[in-house]
């Protein structure tokens, strides 16, 4: 395996655990959706981000992700406006709780690992 792609395997692990020591911290939650969100972008392959989208699949892309910013955009102007009350308290509790997070970490890591050792035998053999 390319030091890169351990590099890469490096980056992803840090990103998962700087999340999940930010749910325990009860950080800014954009801050712990960015560290769960960017390492799948982390451990992309070149050849996957560098191949075309087969035109019905790009597509379909651009309707599913123009509906979800529409979504977004209506859901924030509703609790902007004070319309709209977001329920927290209670899934924020259980979210942030050790006894959620570091279970959590244990299975995002041995899935990082099982990921590694798979890539690894694919490239030694």
């Amino acid at each position: 395996m390319k030091t890169s792609r351990v590099i890469q395997f490096v980056i992803a692990a840090v990103l998962f655990s700087a999340g999940c020591v930010a749910l325990l911290a009860h950080a800014f939650i954009g801050f712990t959706t960015v560290c769960f969100c960017l390492p799948p972008v982390v451990l992309m392959r070149r050849s996957e981000a560098a191949r075309p989208i087969p035109h019905r699949d790009g597509v379909l892309d651009w309707v599913f992700g123009v509906s979800l910013i529409i979504f977004f955009v209506v859901v924030m102007t509703l609790i902007f406006l004070g319309k709209m009350q977001v329920p927290f308290s209670a899934a924020e509790r259980v979210i942030r709780h050790p006894a959620f997070v570091i279970p959590l970490w244990v299975l995002i890591m041995l899935g990082l690992v099982w990921r590694w050792r798979k890539e690894r035998r694919l490239t030694d053999a």
